[in-house]
């Protein structure tokens, strides 16, 4: 509302308020620059505002039901290779996000969620943990603990032997931190906190990530790419997309799919290319009439 809507519309009375006023705002936006993806965001906005005014009977109708908004783009998944998630765990052995990282990888966990993550939803012995929450930060609020994104991602998580070891060095670097921190310590229950003991601050670890990517010679990367990158491991594994839906906690399987597709058009083309060992005489009888026609 403050830098985009405001600024363009504000002096327009709501009586008065026409849907090409809002369809120029969009077009004038993404002529700016902006990614579809933030405009129909601000659309988002307005719809609901002016929906609400509507029950209240403030205008006489919503115009931003009347306007064509553009559609969001999702990203395409971006997933570090074999050779670069290879240099990248070889160039982060000393850093201090190491084992954040390192679960980022071998769970699929969003920020977030592992962010939030307390000792008390981590079973060691049982090689899984419980996502419960995931950590919510809002320009000019203080971070909160919110329920995960959808239902599905309120899940248990099995954690392979690299996960446990990570968890287990992050254990041993926090009471280190303690130590270090000079009594600044903020007495808690976080899994990965700051040098003293606060949530972390995701600005701070994306920083952090694209300096490693730089150094290593790594193309830079969204830090979520590490969670599209076990997303693609699982498929190129050949882990059912079910399976793999639940993992990730996707509200919807179409979700799950995006990294399916873009990583196995190899294999759909071997499961094409099998019916002909099974259906051979079909085959040869077709290109048979096929001639003689």
């Amino acid at each position: 509302m403050r830098i985009h809507i405001t600024p363009e519309i504000g002096r327009i009375r709501l009586a008065k308020l026409k849907p090409h006023h809002l369809q120029r705002l969009y077009a004038q936006k993404l002529a700016e620059g902006l990614s579809p993806t933030t405009v129909n965001a601000i659309h988002v906005v307005l719809n609901r505002a002016l929906r609400q005014a509507l029950r209240w009977e403030l205008v006489p109708q919503n115009v931003a039901a009347l306007v064509d908004p553009p559609r969001p783009v999702r990203p395409k998944p971006n997933p570090l290779t074999t050779d670069e998630i290879t240099r990248f765990r070889s160039a982060v052995v000393n850093h201090r996000h190491r084992n954040f990282w390192e679960l980022l990888l071998t769970t699929g966990m969003r920020f977030g969620e592992a962010a939030a993550l307390q000792w008390t939803d981590v079973d060691l012995a049982g090689r899984s943990l419980m996502v419960r929450h995931t950590l919510t930060r809002s320009r000019g609020r203080s971070l909160s603990l919110a329920e995960p994104k959808t239902p599905q991602s309120r899940r248990v998580v099995p954690l392979p032997k690299s996960a446990v070891l990570a968890l287990e060095r992050q254990r041993i670097q926090n009471r280190e931190m303690q130590l270090l921190s000079g009594g600044r310590w903020n007495s808690n229950d976080w899994a990965f906190p700051s040098t003293v003991g606060t949530p972390l601050r995701e600005a701070h670890v994306l920083k952090a990530f694209h300096r490693v990517l730089e150094r290593t010679g790594i193309d830079k990367h969204r830090m979520h790419d590490l969670r599209s990158s076990y997303a693609t491991n699982l498929a190129a594994l050949g882990h059912h997309p079910r399976v793999a839906q639940q993992l990730l906690g996707h509200g919807r399987t179409e979700t799950t799919m995006l990294f399916y597709t873009a990583v196995v058009p190899s294999a759909l083309r071997d499961a094409a290319d099998s019916l002909d060992a099974n259906l051979p005489d079909l085959a040869e009888s077709a290109t048979d009439e096929t001639l003689a026609s």
